[in-house]
Parts: C-alpha cells; sequence; structure tokens
C-alpha cells in the first residue's frame, strides 16, 4: 500500500519537476546557472532539483517524509532555510537549498584542483553501478538525461569524500596521526548494550506512576541477575523470554485467537550497530550493508552497540548512558528522541574491547573516525571558501526561476493527491477483501468490474504522466477523463445487474454477504476513479 501511496506521490512530484521549464510559454534555457565561471545545463540543474527533492520526502529524517504517508499536504509546509532559520514554503526551500548544494559542489571541485586530488576509486565504481543498473524512462519523466544525472551524482558522490579524506587522511595537508584518531575514539565512541522500555503506552501516553513503578521493578530484577552472574547476554535471554511469555497466545472455545500483551513496546538491542559517515550533512547515521554484515560476522558480540556520541543525534540518550561507568551495569532514564520517556538497563562496555582488536577496529571503521573528529573543521572551511567574493557569482536564469511553481493550484494538489490515495485504498480493501472471503464462486459480472478497474488503473496512469504536457494536449487528457467517467457508469450498471443475480441465485445468506461487501467496494473504487478525472478537467478548464 506504501508503494502505491509512494508512486502516486511521485507521479506529482514529476509535475512539480517538469513546470519549473515546460509550464511558463517561455523557450526552456539550455543553461539554467552559472558558478563561479562554470554553466550548468538545465538537465544538470534538474537532476540537483530531484536530487534536493527526493530527499525531502524519502528520507526519514525529514518530516515531510512523514506528512507524506499521514495524509497531509507536504507542500503547505514552512521549512527553515540558511543560518538564521528562515521559514519559507517547500517550493522556495528546495529551489534555493539546489542552488546552494550546485554551489557547494563548485567550491569543492575548486579546492579538489588546487589540492590535485582525484576520486576515490570505491565512490567512483559505486556511481558507476548506480548509473549502469538505472532505467533511462525513471529520468526522462522529469526531463533529466541519464547523462545530465551522472554528472550530478558523480560530483555529488565523490567531490566532498575525495577533499575531505585527501585532506585529513594518511599523507594529506592535515592529515590525523594515528594517536589522533585514537584518542578521538576513546573520548567520543560509546559502546553498550541495552534492555529498553518506553514509559509510555501504544498510544503515545505517559504511563501512570504505578505502571512506570512495575517498569522499573523489571529493570530492576534484570540489574540483580546481572549483579549475580555478570552475564549481560543471559539478562537479554531472560528478558526475551519474559517477553515471549507474556505474549502467549491461547485459543478460545470458538477458536478465535486472542493475544495478551503488556502495556509497554519494548526493545531489546540485539543487532550490531556501526555508525556510519553522511556525506554533507554533518550527521552520522546506522545503515545496513553488506561490509556491516561482514563485521558483525567478526564481532563476537552479536549484542554489542557502538555510537560516536559526538555525531550522534538522541542527546538525551548519550548523556544518560555517560553518566554510567565503563563494565558497569546501571538503570538509567531519558526521553529517546528528545520526546519518549524510556528507561532502560544499561551495560556501557570499553569501546576498544569485546569487538575487533584494535589496530584492525581501526583499519574498518578509520572512515568514520575521522569523519566524526574532522567533519566540523571542514565544513566550516568550505562554507566560508563559498560565501568569498572572490569564490562565486551564481545566476539562476530568471525565466527559469519564475516558473519553478506547481502547475496548478495547491488546493487542486491537494485534491487530486487525496482521490487518487482513496482510489488506491478502495483497491487494496478489494484485494484484501477476495483474500479474507474466499468466496466459494465468483460472479463473471465481478470479473468484469474487476476488468473496468483495471482500465481505471491505465487511464489515470497515462493522466498522471501526462499532466506536465496539460497545457499543450488537454483535449487528449480530457478524453481521457470522459473515458473514466464512462467507465464509471458502465460498473454502476454491472453493478446492479450484479446484486439482482446475487439475490436471485445465492441461497447461502453469508456468501451473500461476502459478494455484496466485495461488489460494493468494487462499485465505490470507479466512484474514486470518476472523481480524480472529475478533478483534472477541472485544472484543464483552469490552466490549459
Amino acid at each position: 500500500m506504501l508503494k502505491l501511496k509512494r508512486l502516486a506521490c511521485a507521479a506529482l512530484a514529476a509535475v512539480m519537476l517538469t513546470s519549473a521549464v515546460s509550464l511558463s510559454g517561455c523557450s526552456t534555457p539550455e543553461i539554467a546557472m552559472t558558478v563561479d565561471g562554470t554553466e550548468y545545463s538545465t538537465g544538470v540543474y534538474l537532476a540537483y532539483l530531484y536530487n534536493t527533492y527526493f530527499s525531502l520526502f524519502y528520507q526519514g529524517s525529514y518530516p515531510l517524509y512523514y506528512y507524506t504517508y499521514q495524509g497531509k499536504d507536504p507542500w503547505a509546509q514552512k521549512l527553515p532555510y540558511g543560518d538564521d532559520k528562515t521559514e519559507m514554503s517547500v517550493s522556495d526551500y528546495i529551489k534555493l537549498t539546489t542552488q546552494d548544494t550546485i554551489i557547494r559542489q563548485k567550491a569543492l571541485e575548486n579546492k579538489l584542483k588546487e589540492a590535485k586530488l582525484n576520486f576515490l576509486e570505491k565512490d567512483v565504481e559505486q556511481v558507476n553501478s548506480t548509473i549502469k543498473n538505472m532505467k533511462q524512462d525513471a529520468l526522462l519523466r522529469y526531463g533529466i538525461s541519464k547523462e545530465s544525472y551522472e554528472k550530478m551524482l558523480m560530483a555529488f558522490s565523490c567531490n566532498e569524500r575525495a577533499l575531505f579524506y585527501g585532506t585529513y587522511d594518511n599523507n594529506g595537508s592535515k592529515a590525523m596521526s594515528e594517536d589522533e584518531i585514537r584518542k578521538y575514539f576513546n573520548d567520543n565512541y560509546l559502546s553498550y548494550k541495552i534492555i529498553e522500555i518506553p514509559l509510555t503506552d501504544d498510544d503515545g501516553k505517559d504511563l501512570s506512576e504505578a505502571e512506570i513503578k512495575k517498569v522499573k521493578e523489571r529493570l530492576q530484577k534484570y540489574l540483580n541477575q546481572y549483579t549475580t552472574g555478570k552475564d549481560f547476554d543471559k539478562v537479554i535471554e531472560t528478558y526475551n523470554a519474559d517477553e515471549k511469555a507474556s505474549s502467549e497466545t491461547s485459543t478460545s472455545s470458538s477458536g478465535s485467537t486472542t493475544t495478551t500483551t503488556t502495556t509497554t513496546t519494548t526493545t531489546t538491542t540485539t543487532t550490531t550497530t556501526t555508525t556510519t559517515a553522511t556525506t554533507g550533512t554533518g550527521n552520522s547515521s546506522s545503515a545496513s550493508s553488506d561490509a556491516e554484515d561482514e563485521e558483525e560476522e567478526e564481532n563476537k558480540d552479536p549484542n554489542r552497540k557502538d555510537i560516536d556520541a559526538k555525531l550522534y543525534g538522541d542527546e538525551d540518550f548519550t548523556n544518560a548512558l555517560k553518566t554510567v561507568k565503563i563494565d558497569e551495569a546501571k538503570i538509567i532514564e531519558y526521553k529517546k528522541g528528545g520526546s519518549t520517556n524510556t528507561a532502560a538497563l544499561v551495560l556501557r562496555l570499553d569501546p576498544e574491547k569485546g569487538r575487533l582488536d584494535g589496530k584492525d577496529y581501526f583499519k574498518e571503521s578509520r572512515e568514520n573516525i575521522i569523519y566524526g573528529a574532522k567533519w566540523e573543521e571542514f565544513d566550516k572551511e568550505i562554507k566560508e571558501y563559498e560565501h568569498s567574493g572572490d569564490m562565486i557569482t551564481a545566476k539562476l536564469y530568471e525565466e527559469l526561476n519564475k516558473t519553478f511553481v506547481t502547475p496548478f493550484d495547491r488546493e487542486d494538489i491537494n485534491l487530486l493527491s487525496g482521490r487518487m490515495d482513496t482510489f488506491l485504498d478502495f483497491i487494496h480493501d478489494a484485494a484484501k477483501r477476495m483474500l479474507m472471503y474466499r468466496p466459494k464462486s465468483v460472479n463473471q459480472l465481478l470479473i468484469a468490474m474487476g476488468q473496468c478497474i483495471v482500465e481505471d488503473a491505465r487511464i489515470l496512469k497515462d493522466i498522471m504522466n501526462g499532466l506536465e504536457y496539460i497545457q499543450k494536449k488537454p483535449q487528449e487528457i480530457n478524453e481521457k477523463c470522459v473515458r473514466i467517467k464512462k467507465i464509471e457508469h458502465d460498473v454502476d450498471d454491472l453493478y446492479e445487474q450484479f446484486m439482482s443475480d446475487v439475490f436471485a441465485n445465492e441461497k447461502d445468506a453469508i456468501e451473500l454477504v461476502k459478494l455484496k461487501n466485495i461488489g460494493q467496494v468494487l462499485e465505490d473504487a470507479t466512484d474514486r476513479a470518476k472523481d480524480v478525472g472529475d478533478i483534472v478537467r477541472g485544472i484543464i478548464i483552469k490552466f490549459a
């Protein structure tokens, strides 16, 4: 379901992006932006624009990601921009952030040439692999060629890392010594094992004092077990066994299954997480990768977790963890993510023990450690260079700048997105009902209704892909909308025939109810498809 919603949102994103160069009535400028004498084509600019958009809407670190799946209009939000955190519309934020990104990449390129540094081979190989496996059609719908996207991706993925590690690693001009790397690691990395229980219920409401007391008593029991046996892994096993016991299922006399659960949701750290650098953000993130899996195999302690306290975003948890001495187990409280009251039993470990031996650890984690130690210094230097008078003279062509608007009203976008979402929901609901009800037989009229919905989906896909040409081909799009309306009338007739046939011939009351419910949701789906068509026809009247 989420995938379908994502596709619908992507269709609207295509409209947003292509409007930047196609809906003003002006000819598309060949050169979109000039930075320090370097010209960036419209295709390359759109590639950067797309990258900014995708980061905002599809990376969980951004609030727009959540708005997209909460039924809220992400375009109606305000985002803080720049050092002064000026609030602005999403459209303006995307535009300015894209310009800033291009300027930064040019600054990095200048510095790379000055230092006579080349891209890291593994970064180049990764980009080449990505481009090789990329489908051209996925880019062309946004007005981006594969070549333009490759230029953007090569710069975005290689410039910063090449300059950063060429400066601070190995024989760089500001290379960190082994002693400096080790000191940063010892000062900033926190290693631990944890049993974590939120002090909130499933609705996010704080537990009562009595319930909180029970949680703490439970954690104290596990602490006592550790104090006696000095084996935290055994404590985790006990905890997991207790959780399983509290959630055991029982079968009622009617044959239905019920589940008994505790009032809290709990988390136990059972995997190894490695802090990895995210280029260009100054933040760290956890990511699963083949390399990480290999490290986990070498790590003899799968319950261990390590974080870079300097870059780790959960400040309250980090501060609470620092109150625990190395090799000490302790119950701590904190606001997880800065908001969720949480209690935990944590065992703090020596970061240099229990994983890999010292030298091998630094060989495998060297990049992460250097990044944590030197990122702020590097970022500050590049930003100063970006804003220097001698470095940048950036100009975005006026016609491109002023056309970065949605091709139609925000309320129309909101309505269109909502109706598309509802249409997809009904399709999903119909599929679920077929699986749940498992009717003994499927009426041919029901099959015909399903085929009509398939036709609706095909036409709506064509309409979404064609919205970027709404001013050029309004009649073609309108004809597709009329076809959807005709299908809705046809399904109304089919549904009436279907219900008449079911009530006349189906003797099993339960089967009758099953078939009626399935038929109803199929008929409702075509109504929502017609709603989408009506909205698009209204857009045509206003703007085409």
